[in-house]
């Protein structure tokens, strides 16, 4: 408190005038998308999979505006997943049978058998959609609503609205993979002539759904990183600007920082089954293309040694990419700790 009979000072007078002119929350309705909407065209293809039922809700009282929830199971949508996950579960069984009979033959040589047990935890992947993945749906929707309070905070001690930029590469992903889960039907038959009819679905939604939840969490993680190199940078210049740096301004810098690093560490909570998950796949799916590729180098299968060569090296790609984006926001958030001191 100040002194009875001492005046402000002028500067003092300015810091709080420009803390009392920032945008009222009834403003906040205009700033750009959040995170939810940002990475939407993921949630819709991951919903329409039955992995993320997530809604928004609306409550008036709330001075936040806006809630993310866990949508309730109703009509078309339960009924499509249900459908989707028996269908699959059908399919997954005929897989495992004709698979576990070959390899309790005896006949088939010791490369070929490794290959039939990773084909075997690879079929049977899918059936763990809703152990992991409807569970991790609320964390997910704490995650949106945690980052919803951030980016008011951002824009009460900033001034200005956080602009986000993985919407673009969301879109991007999003188109690619459903051309993928399009094509990928064909391209296996094409190269697989003796792939049955019936097995062909396993493989697209298996790769698809890795694919697409690693991706998301790559589009997670870049936007700690880049919140976290915008934050350096006008603490920076708010450090050299004429105003310079106050209590107040430092305080509320470090309330960013720590808010952006439990972002960081509750996507770690949240997810850590699910990025297993997602982890598995993609290995078992490269070293099922290792081995399909010394089958087929012994049998001289020459068209399908390019083929598995090309799936090897995506899936190995994918693995370090995801890990190390994930590695990379731990590291960014851990950078930005000096604004603490």
């Amino acid at each position: 408190m100040m002194r009875p009979g001492r005046r402000a000072s002028p500067r003092r007078t300015r810091e709080k005038q420009a803390f009392l002119s920032l945008p009222a929350r009834s403003r906040l309705e205009r700033s750009p998308p959040d995170l939810y909407h940002e990475v939407g065209p993921f949630l819709a293809v991951l919903a329409g999979l039955g992995a993320w039922p997530l809604r928004t809700v609306k409550r008036a009282s709330d001075e936040e505006g806006v809630e993310y929830a866990v949508a309730s199971w109703r009509s078309l949508r339960m009924v499509a997943s249900s459908l989707l996950l028996v269908a699959l579960a059908v399919i997954i069984a005929v897989a495992v049978r004709s698979n576990l009979r070959e390899l309790l033959s005896g006949r088939e040589p010791f490369l070929e058998r490794v290959i039939l047990v990773l084909h075997l935890v690879y079929e049977t992947l899918p059936l763990s959609v809703p152990l992991l993945h409807w569970p991790a749906a609320g964390g997910l929707a704490l995650y949106f609503n945690d980052w919803g309070r951030f980016q008011c905070s951002w824009q009460w001690v900033t001034g200005s609205p956080l602009r986000l930029d993985c919407g673009r590469h969301a879109r991007a992903w999003s188109v690619l993979l459903v051309l993928y889960s399009m094509l990928s039907p064909i391209y296996h038959q094409r190269v697989s002539r003796h792939m049955p009819y019936w097995k062909l679905p396993i493989y697209p939604f298996t790769i698809m759904l890795a694919i697409m939840l690693g991706v998301l969490w790559r589009a997670l993680n870049s936007e700690v990183v880049a919140t976290s190199v915008k934050l350096r940078a006008l603490f920076r210049q708010r450090r050299t600007s004429r105003r310079g740096l106050t209590g107040v301004v430092v305080r509320g810098y470090c309330m960013l920082w720590l808010r952006l690093r439990a972002l960081t560490q509750a996507l770690g909570r949240a997810w850590g089954g699910v990025v297993l998950h997602m982890l598995i796949t993609m290995m078992v799916m490269t070293m099922t293309s290792l081995f399909g590729l010394l089958s087929a180098l012994q049998h001289g299968l020459w068209r399908r040694v390019t083929s598995t060569i090309a799936s090897a090296v995506w899936g190995a790609t994918l693995i370090f990419w995801i890990c190390g984006q994930g590695r990379a926001a731990a590291r960014s958030v851990r950078s930005v700790a000096w604004l603490a001191i």
